[in-house]
C-alpha cells in the first residue's frame, strides 16, 4: 500500500527539516552542513545542527533578497532509522571505501509491525540512493500471544512480567522457550508452563549430566590435563555420541548460516537427549567402576569433551549457563585459555570424526528398543519382569548383523533372554475366520442351516 510520506514532525527532538522558507514563497532544502555554511548569515565555526540553535541561523532569498527562516518541523525518527545504511558513515561526504565494503548490510530482524515501518524506510531510501536494497537477509519475527493465541496488550491484561520470569526462571530459559518451539517468523504463544518445561527438559538435563561428571570426577580426582585416549582407542558408544556431537555441530552452524535459529535449536535438543538418556545412561558403570582401565579413562575424557563442546556450542542461546559450565570445567583447572565461553571460538565439525554408518546402527537399535518397550507397556508386562524372547522384523540381512551384533545390549535393556529375528510376519499371525451375519439377506433356521432371504 504504496501512499505518499509525509517526513514532517511536530516535535522537538529530532532531525530538523533543512527546509528554509521566504515570505515570498520561495523554499530552499540544504543538503550538507558545508552548505549550510556557505547560504547562512553568521553562521557560527562549531554550528550546532539541532534545535533551537539551528533555527536561529538564516538564509538570504535568491529571488526576493529577504530572509528565510527554517521550517519548524523535524524528521520523522523513521527516516531517520530508513536511513543508517548510509548515514552511519557520513556517506558521500567520507568514508566511501567503508560505506562500500559494508553496503548492504548482512541481516536485519525486527517485528511484523515494521513492515511499514523500518523494513520499508531502509527499503525506499536505499532504492532511492543507490538503486538496491539495503540488506541481503532479513528475519520477520511473528507477535507474542497468550497461550490461547491471543496477541499480548497491556489494554487486555495477558501480558507476563519479564523480569518475574528472569528471576524465578532464568533469563536462559526464557530464551530458549522463544527460539526452540516455533519458527521466529511465526506468531508465539508465551506462557509460564512452557518455560518451566524447557527448563526441565532441556536446562535441566544438561546440568544434571554436569553435576554427573563433576561428582564423579571429583572422587576419582580426574584431571583431563593428565588423561589421554585416542579415538581409535574409544569404544562404539563413544565414537556413536563423538559422531553424533559432530553431526550436531554441521547442523547448528548450516542453520545460523540460513538463520534458522529453530533448526539449530532443535538440533542441539535432539543431542543434549541423546547425551544424557542413551550415551551416558548405558555408559555410567563405566564411571563406577573401582579399578582404573583405559576405559574408565575415555569415558571421562569423552564425557568432559562432550560437555565443553557443548558449553560452547549453545553459547549464542543460553550465554549464562554455557559461562558457568565453561568456569566449571575450563577455567577451574586451566589459567591459559581464554577467560570467557563467548571468548572462543564457536566449535567447527571434523568430517572425519562422523560415522553415518554408527549413527544409522544406533538409531535402529533405539527403535527396536523403543518398540520392544512399547509392546511390554500394551501387553502390560513391566521390565522387570523377564522374557524368553523377543522377535524382531528385519528387511533384510544388515538388519539381521545389526541384532546380531547388539544382541547383548537389546537383551539388557528389555530383559530378555533371546532377541530372534525374522524375515516375515507369518509366523507372527494367527487367521480367524468368523461369519460375516446381516439380517437382510441371511436367516439362521432351527437346522443350523442358511438360507438366504
Amino acid at each position: 500500500n504504496m501512499v505518499d510520506w509525509a517526513i514532517s514532525r511536530d516535535r522537538y527532538w529530532g532531525t530538523p527539516l533543512p527546509i528554509w522558507v521566504c515570505k515570498c514563497g520561495n523554499q530552499e532544502c540544504l543538503g550538507s552542513i558545508e552548505e549550510l555554511k556557505k547560504r547562512g548569515i553568521n553562521v557560527p565555526a562549531n554550528i550546532e545542527p539541532h534545535k533551537p540553535y539551528v533555527d536561529e541561523i538564516e538564509l538570504q532569498c535568491e529571488k526576493c533578497k529577504g530572509m528565510m527562516k527554517r521550517v519548524p518541523e523535524v524528521i520523522d525518527c523513521w527516516f531517520d532509522s530508513g536511513v543508517m545504511h548510509t548515514a552511519q558513515w557520513h556517506y558521500p561526504f567520507e568514508n566511501k571505501e567503508v560505506f562500500e565494503k559494508n553496503f548492504p548490510g548482512d541481516f536485519i530482524c525486527e517485528a511484523i509491525d515494521q513492515t511499514r515501518g523500518w523494513f520499508y524506510s531502509l527499503l525506499v531510501t536505499s532504492t532511492f540512493l543507490h538503486h538496491a536494497p539495503a540488506f541481503k537477509n532479513v528475519l520477520v519475527l511473528g507477535l507474542i500471544c497468550d497461550k490461547n493465541g491471543v496477541k499480548m496488550s497491556k489494554s487486555k491484561n495477558n501480558v507476563l512480567d519479564c523480569m518475574m520470569l528472569f528471576n524465578k526462571y532464568g533469563a536462559d530459559a526464557v530464551r530458549w522457550f522463544l527460539y526452540s518451539g516455533t519458527a521466529p517468523w511465526n506468531s508465539r504463544r508465551f506462557y509460564e508452563e512452557g518455560i518451566q518445561d524447557v527448563l526441565n527438559r532441556f536446562l535441566g538435563t544438561i546440568q544434571n549430566v554436569q553435576s554427573f561428571f563433576t561428582l564423579y570426577a571429583n572422587i576419582e580426582s580426574f584431571n583431563p590435563l593428565n588423561s589421554q585416549s585416542s579415538y581409535e582407542s574409544r569404544n562404539e558408544i563413544d565414537r556413536w555420541i563423538i559422531s553424533r556431537f559432530h553431526n550436531t555441530v554441521k547442523t547448528v552452524r548450516e542453520a545460523l548460516d540460513a538463520f534458522e535459529i529453530t533448526r539449530a535449536t532443535q538440533s542441539l535438543e535432539i543431542f543434549v537427549d541423546d547425551l544424557s538418556n542413551w550415551y551416558l545412561r548405558r555408559s555410567r558403570r563405566r564411571f563406577w567402576s573401582s579399578e582404573s582401565s583405559p576405559d574408565k579413562t575415555a569415558a571421562f575424557l569423552n564425557l568432559y569433551e562432550l560437555l565443553v563442546g557443548t558449553a560452547k556450542l549453545i553459547a549464542p542461546f543460553t550465554p549464562f549457563l554455557s559461562e558457568q559450565m565453561y568456569q566449571n570445567l575450563v577455567c577451574s583447572i586451566d589459567d591459559t585459555l581464554p577467560k570467557s565461553v563467548h571468548l572462543t571460538d564457536f566449535p567447527t565439525f571434523n568430517p572425519s570424526f562422523i560415522d553415518c554408518e554408527l549413527e544409522n546402527r544406533m538409531e535402529f537399535l533405539r527403535k527396536v528398543i523403543q518398540l520392544g518397550r512399547s509392546a511390554r507397556n500394551e501387553a502390560n508386562i513391566k521390565v522387570r519382569q523377564p522374557l524368553s524372547e523377543i522377535k524382531v522384523l528385519v528387511r533384510d540381512q544388515s538388519g539381521q548383523n545389526v541384532l546380531t551384533r547388539m544382541q547383548k545390549l537389546i537383551e539388557e535393556e528389555l530383559n530378555v533372554k533371546t532377541v530372534t529375528p525374522i524375515f516375515d510376519t507369518e509366523s507372527l499371525c494367527r487367521f480367524v475366520a468368523k461369519p460375516k451375519i446381516t439380517s437382510q439377506n441371511q436367516k439362521l433356521i432351527g437346522s443350523g442351516r442358511w438360507r438366504g432371504s
